[in-house]
């Protein structure tokens, strides 16, 4: 056997070896995972659905690119609607983000349509009554 044919063979072994390693590590359950399928195991989530990509980005883009916001209990303390400038890649949970707001929540009957579909600033979607709250079961 040549020196070129052991550099290979142990290149392969080491190749192999990480494989394996990457193949268990996907058997363990991430944190993550562990608190999703918590979330999954408490919360009735199937009456739960996201606006679908084609509503969200029509109602970003009657939003004009700014936070629907105006409300006169939002935290922000502006007057009228909210002056905050929004950009498309900045959705979800990023700095400058905004989020699709459902005026009448799901759980209350809210339907995914664009009608019921509000672009807030997430200081802004913060405030609403209905951030964060699990969905009624």
């Amino acid at each position: 056997m040549t020196e070129q044919d052991e550099r290979d063979k142990e290149i392969a072994k080491r190749v192999a070896a990480r494989a394996k390693e990457a193949d268990e590590a996907k058997e363990k359950p991430t944190e993550l995972q562990r608190f999703a399928d918590e979330i999954l195991t408490t919360y009735d989530l199937s009456k739960v659905a996201d606006f679908s990509q084609d509503v969200v980005r029509r109602a970003f883009t009657a939003s004009g690119g700014q936070c629907e916001c105006d409300r006169k209990t939002c935290n922000e303390k502006h007057r009228g609607r909210c002056p905050r400038k929004l950009l498309w890649e900045n959705r979800g949970h990023k700095p400058d983000a905004w989020q699709a707001h459902h005026w009448v929540a799901q759980d209350r009957g809210g339907t995914d349509n664009l009608r019921n579909c509000q672009i807030l600033c997430v200081p802004c979607h913060e405030s609403t009554q209905s951030y964060g709250r699990p969905p009624k079961v």
